[in-house]
């Protein structure tokens, strides 16, 4: 959880507990018959929610607006856990074949044998997964990022090309 959340849920709690004690301030001053008490509990009461009433759609605001607009990291995570596990299946690929899978042939060359290649030991994968945002992941080779070898990577969030929050192989060789 991002500290900026973490805080907004802290102030969000006090404001809570202020309206609370307000109201308990509020029911035993009633009872006991002690005006005092029970104006500190109304206007304890009254406090919390005209902070709430401004505070809350702030909060609110940028509560929603960051988790909308941010990368999770457990996703980024999963992705790059995918990418590597990936990577392993083209390296086992690569020292079978002699060669990575071409763009043409993709990922589909891990799960089924592409024709005329006789040293195909695979499938290399059971089933290839989607990428935690429901996306295929995308597959060059020769790559645009890593010349020598293959570019294997997730649009991320946004789901298209670019944008800078792609999460690809590049950024772990």
């Amino acid at each position: 959880m991002a500290v900026p959340t973490l805080i907004m849920l802290l102030v969000a709690g006090a404001i809570v507990l202020v309206g609370l004690l307000g109201l308990v301030l509020l029911v035993v001053g009633l009872v006991k018959k002690r005006v005092a008490m029970w104006v500190c509990g109304l206007i304890a009461i009254v406090l919390a929610g005209l902070v709430l009433l401004v505070a809350g759609p702030a909060m609110l605001f940028f509560c929603a607006g960051r988790g909308f607009s941010e990368v999770h990291p457990a996703r980024q995570m999963g992705a790059l856990t995918d990418i590597a596990n990936i990577s392993v299946a083209m390296d086992a690929f690569e020292a079978d074949c002699g060669r990575y899978p071409i763009t043409e042939e993709g990922l589909r060359a891990l799960v089924e044998q592409p024709s005329g290649l006789a040293n195909w030991m695979g499938p290399y994968v059971k089933s290839m997964p989607e990428d935690p945002w429901g996306n295929p992941y995308v597959y060059r080779c020769p790559g645009q990022q890593n010349t020598d070898g293959y570019d294997l990577y997730s649009f991320g969030p946004d789901g298209q090309d670019g944008g800078g929050d792609d999460i690809g192989n590049w950024s772990q060789r």
